[in-house]
């Protein structure tokens, strides 16, 4: 009987955690916001996409401190990257806009 009862505390403890492992990721957006933010839109808004909400204000991801576990499902459950593959992504795109304002002094200063 002990082990029975063990053994029903274990899986169901196993089950709870679990469960709680597989919970959604939330995303907050500020309620004075009148524009709908769709599944799609999310993803987009926190790799530097969509700047502008519908309504035409300025949207503003903020994301918690690098390293955060919670931090990492976000960016693997919403985003389909890990942490190393957004900072490449976010390293490339800082390259590419610094290289265009270099090249775009050079050639206007002709």
């Amino acid at each position: 009987m002990k082990t029975f009862i063990n053994t029903t505390l274990y899986f169901t403890l196993l089950f709870s955690f679990s469960s709680i492992c597989l919970a959604d990721v939330a995303v907050i957006v500020n309620k004075s916001n009148a524009s709908a933010v769709s599944d799609s839109d999310i993803p987009r808004m926190f790799l530097g996409k969509l700047k502008k909400f519908t309504s035409g204000d300025k949207a503003v991801a903020v994301n918690l401190k690098v390293g955060s576990s919670t931090r990492d499902e976000f960016e693997t459950k919403v985003l389909g990257k890990s942490s190393g593959q957004i900072k490449a992504y976010w390293s490339k795109r800082v390259f590419s806009v610094n290289w265009l304002m270099i090249s775009a002094d050079c050639s206007g200063s002709k």
